[in-house]
């Protein structure tokens, strides 16, 4: 598998998933998907494909950690922190 670069994240392509529904999930543009992954074809992603995704940016211009399972690190420890607003 090839490591993805920094600020990015490897995802396995699910069944389902299309490059703007990934992007609406991790706040990104599909047209950062598509620069992060120069080798892919957009229209016909496989499952089991691994992707690179860029950490997307939140409400106040940071930027979100993210898993690498489809799950926001922030998320994981809000029970620790409180309730936080994403």
């Amino acid at each position: 598998m090839n490591q993805c670069p920094i600020g990015t994240f490897p995802y396995t392509i699910q069944q389902g998933d299309t490059l703007w529904r990934l992007a609406q999930r991790y706040n990104i543009t599909v047209t950062a998907l598509v620069a992060t992954n120069p080798n892919i074809n957009p229209t016909n992603l496989l499952v089991g494909q691994v992707i690179c995704i860029p950490h997307g940016k939140g409400i106040c211009g940071q930027f979100l950690q993210h898993d690498g399972l489809g799950g926001n690190i922030m998320e994981q420890f809000s029970p620790l922190l409180g309730k936080v607003q994403l």
